[in-house]
């Protein structure tokens, strides 16, 4: 995954487009969980539907309550998008979407609809490890490029975490019976909060080279736990063949007021941070690509054909 050599055009789709005139931009449910099962959301099937370009899909995962919310809404650079809560209980259930697609053109491709998806938290305890691997795996099918959002540093326990897609390799094979590779997306892992010297041995390196790191395997004898650790990053490199890395600082010193995330001035976010915001949105601009379903089907189609796979025991 290159950093942008250029600057992508990006603009909002005209409202009538998408939604009614006296509606605003909002957060609108994509995908529901209702009585054990995945729902698409018809105000969602009507804003896709209307669509006639080709269509990308951001979208975002990892632990609950890690900001993952707030990354969206500086990429969307607002303050008010996808809803953030100050409170330990998490705030995005399922899946939702940006009511007003993107349209963006980069070195690549020209003229696609960029369409931005928020999914619930990984880990919240009020779900368990099954709908977790769920959730983590709708967002992952849908997108063309997929961010996963952490805190503090790559280490054991963050890949851990990402065990999910060892687990959800295996619902692929085993519920759609389609070649896995050919179904995963573009993939950045985000850290946010970092505060370590991309350093190693006296030489800097690249965010890129810090993951490749992070997820070497070192080729001796090791324990029952290690091995599952090393097939976790073996997943990750098999499926996740574009991957890259990328290190967002603290945005807001004071912890008051990043707890109210959503109500902070622009002129409390770092601006070291919104320098970084801007280098990110460049890089995912500039390499996002639109997505290709299989068998052609629509986004629509197919949000609906794998909620039901995935909600399938």
């Amino acid at each position: 995954m290159e950093s942008g050599s250029g600057s992508p055009s990006i603009t909002t789709m005209n409202h009538h487009s998408s939604l009614s005139t006296h509606e605003k931009p909002q957060q609108i449910p994509l995908i529901n969980y209702v009585d054990g099962k995945f729902q698409i959301d018809k105000k969602s099937v009507e804003i896709i539907s209307k669509i006639k370009e080709p269509i990308a899909v951001l979208s975002i995962a990892g632990v609950y309550r890690s900001g993952k919310s707030f990354l969206l809404n500086q990429i969307l650079d607002r303050n008010d998008g996808f809803s953030i809560s100050p409170t330990v209980m998490p705030c995005t259930k399922g899946l939702w979407i940006w009511s007003v697609p993107l349209k963006v053109s980069n070195k690549n491709h020209s003229d696609f609809r960029l369409l931005i998806v928020d999914s619930e938290g990984i880990g919240s305890f009020c779900a368990n490890e099954t709908y977790d691997t769920q959730i983590f795996a709708l967002a992952l099918l849908l997108s063309s490029f997929f961010i996963y959002n952490s805190v503090g540093s790559i280490d054991d326990n963050a890949i851990t975490r990402l065990g999910l897609v060892t687990e959800l390799s295996k619902y692929i094979k085993s519920k759609l019976r389609s070649d896995v590779n050919s179904l995963f997306p573009s993939f950045l892992w985000v850290v946010r909060d970092f505060t370590l010297d991309l350093n190693v041995e006296g030489r800097k390196i690249t965010s890129k080279e810090y993951l490749e790191n992070a997820l070497a395997v070192e080729d001796r004898i090791v324990s029952e736990t290690e091995r599952a650790k090393q097939q976790i990053k073996n997943s990750l490199k098999q499926y996740f063949i574009d991957r890259d890395c990328f290190t967002l600082l603290r945005p807001i010193h004071d912890e008051r007021k990043l707890q109210n995330a959503s109500k902070v001035d622009i002129n409390d976010i770092r601006f070291e941070f919104r320098q970084q915001i801007e280098i990110l949105k460049d890089k995912i601009f500039n390499n996002i690509k639109p997505k290709e379903f299989p068998g052609k089907c629509s986004m629509e189609e197919c949000s609906s054909v794998f909620a039901k796979i995935i909600a399938m025991p």
